[in-house]
């Protein structure tokens, strides 16, 4: 078999620049001359970056209206040019995440031209105007979200030389036939082969391993992949029930914004403003970030210039203050894309710097974000029920139930103020700015850290209380709180793991909740040291158990002697921090446009903090 080989353009226009790929020029055999006609592939589901945002269009019936092309009236465009037709779009059908025409040349100057660059494998590549009726976006725990246009219309379908949709091609192809309506696999050009046994299961296996990667291809793009995840599994050998599952935990919650617009498909000014965005996104993290190649033209180019050049401003920038004002307030005033370049840059710089921030709350806490700012229950399961002997002579299974328990959880709003002065934007100080936005984000850990121990500090540092028990955390009856107030200690801190390690289930069974965590204020810091210092003993009598066997969390919001024993949250959480769905960062949006005062902006994050179980836990109130 000779699989249809799909060529793709470069990314952004320096690169497109380059010598061509030698594939891409080659005459297309899915061109027929008698009927002067030519297959391709014409858009695809392949996500389109556009300001940090991929933008999908969904490929299949109930998204797409093809409407305007049946019986022949679509127009086939040179360059989305409404007044250089070059011919009619046949047919068009929809297969495996990609849109197929079927396109015929016109009999005309224009028509016939266009037609022998096809031939010749000169031009290769296809775009499409389209209008969006409706989109769906999808936020991420990584650093790209998309948009789905989930309703849209085709308006008209170009021949181009540089598309958005770098998979846009004319298929490689034999003949001009469009696949029939229910195959849902590209059509091949079949090659002679032997009628050996070898040949034959060859053959099986060289389809099986086909559908494999189009299976693949399609759960990962569906599921709003990386490409590089997608290219990973198809080279490690990734079968499809194990990638389902990497796609199920990869789906995130989805909303529905709601645009409306005619448009042809990305352009240069976009791509330019994107990577504005990017450089100055680097130069904010004091350039630790790499440098992204499409960017690399912006490096090191003043922020005054940048809203020159989105501006569209000739002639040599202004030295003076005023001159440079002027043009910053222009560019911030504008119908330009250059305030939400500016946003995006600094709000993605204040999102990764809250990512790699450690407050303690995250090493203590198991996170489990909520859909909207109602109590949500957070359900503690018992334990898998235990095995029952199977009756021998019938075979007959017994089965158990679950044992649970549930607690509530929510998050709350908060947002502060902020403000870029006009001396930092006018003089370029992106150091200033980034102190700025990283004081910020500080101040927003710093906060959530301060929410997590008031909460587990509350009511005389018994802790919140639990709808299962009516107790609150720590408490001497379920043994999550010594009976005794006594120092860091070998002693103390023993018999602490030995009342986790005896903590059981809703069912009876042991929890297993073994300690990974010795958290304390400033005044038991040098305890904490000692219990866990590694020393050479004179005798095996005289070492230290417990070198080494935690991890130490020191908080300045813990006050006076008490210390804390924490299990891993991820095992026997005790505490539950939650985001709202969708937003993994503080948001970062201005309030007013570049004025005389600079650029104020407002910080909001949506936050909570919840008890859920006193099994993972212990309180000592030290000495």
């Amino acid at each position: 078999m000779n699989v249809a080989l799909l060529t793709r353009a470069p990314d952004e226009m320096r690169t497109r620049l380059k010598a061509p790929d030698p594939r891409a020029i080659a005459a297309p055999s899915s061109y027929d001359a008698a009927a002067r006609t030519v297959e391709a592939v014409v858009a695809t589901d392949t996500p389109i970056k556009r300001f940090g945002v991929g933008e999908i269009l969904v490929m299949s019936a109930d998204a797409a209206d093809l409407s305007r092309a049946a019986g022949g009236r679509m127009a086939f465009l040179l360059n989305h040019d409404p007044d250089r037709p070059i011919g009619t779009v046949a047919k068009v059908n929809l297969k495996n995440g990609q849109l197929v025409a079927l396109l015929r040349f016109a009999d005309t100057d224009e028509g016939r031209k266009a037609e022998g660059q096809v031939a010749r494998g000169e031009l290769s590549q296809f775009s499409i105007g389209f209008r969006v009726n409706s989109w769906n976006q999808r936020h991420s725990n990584s650093a790209t979200d998309t948009i789905r246009a989930v309703d849209w219309e085709l308006y008209e379908i170009s021949l181009v030389a540089i598309p958005a949709d770098k998979a846009a091609v004319v298929r490689s192809l034999k003949g001009t036939r469009m696949p029939p309506e229910d195959d849902e696999t590209l059509t091949l050009e079949s090659q002679p082969e032997s009628n050996t046994a070898a040949s034959a299961t060859a053959r099986r296996a060289e389809r099986a391993e086909r559908s494999r990667v189009s299976t693949l291809a399609d759960l990962g793009r569906r599921a709003g992949l990386e490409q590089i995840q997608i290219d990973e599994a198809v080279e490690n050998g990734t079968t499809v029930d194990a990638f389902r599952i990497v796609v199920n935990e990869a789906l995130v919650a989805r909303q529905s914004p709601s645009f409306s617009a005619v448009r042809v498909e990305r352009d240069e000014g976009e791509s330019r403003v994107r990577d504005m965005a990017l450089e100055i996104r680097r130069a904010l993290a004091g350039g630790e970030a790499p440098l992204a190649p499409s960017a690399a033209r912006y490096r090191g180019l003043p922020i005054v210039e940048m809203a020159a050049e989105v501006l569209g401003h000739r002639g040599r920038i202004p030295h003076d203050v005023a001159g440079r004002e002027e043009i910053l307030r222009r560019a911030f005033h504008a119908t330009s894309d250059f305030p939400l370049m500016f946003e995006t840059a600094t709000g993605g710089h204040m999102a990764a710097r809250y990512a790699s921030a450690l407050p303690t709350y995250r090493q203590l806490c198991r996170r489990r974000d909520v859909s909207d700012f109602r109590p949500a229950p957070y359900y503690r399961p018992g334990d898998f029920p235990a095995l029952q002997p199977v009756n021998p002579e019938g075979g007959e299974i017994k089965y158990g139930t679950f044992s649970e328990s549930r607690e509530y959880m929510a998050v709350s709003a908060y947002g502060i103020g902020i403000s870029l002065s006009r001396a930092m934007l006018v003089n370029d100080q992106l150091g200033a700015i980034a102190d700025v936005l990283n004081h910020s984000v500080g101040n927003v850990v710093a906060f959530e850290d301060r929410l997590f121990w008031t909460l587990v500090l509350s009511s005389a540092g018994a802790g919140p209380q639990l709808q299962a028990t009516g107790r609150g955390v720590f408490n001497t009856t379920d043994g999550s709180l010594a009976g005794t107030a006594a120092a860091v200690a070998s002693s103390s801190v023993s018999l602490g793991r030995a009342a986790m390690r005896k903590r059981k289930s809703l069912d009876g069974l042991f929890v297993q909740s073994e300690p990974k965590f010795i958290v304390g204020g400033p005044d038991k810091e040098t305890e904490i040291d000692q219990l866990l210092a590694s020393i050479t003993p004179e005798s095996a009598a005289s070492a230290n158990p417990f070198a080494g066997a935690f991890e130490k969390i020191i908080s300045p919001e813990i006050p006076g002697n008490a210390w804390y024993l924490f299990a891993d949250p991820q095992k026997v959480p005790t505490f539950i921090y939650s985001l709202l769905d969708g937003y993994t960062a503080p948001r970062l949006t201005f309030e007013t446009p570049f004025s005389a005062q600079g650029l104020r902006a407002k910080v909001e994050h949506d936050v909570g903090f919840s008890a859920v179980d006193f099994r993972g836990a212990y309180r000592n109130a030290g000495a």
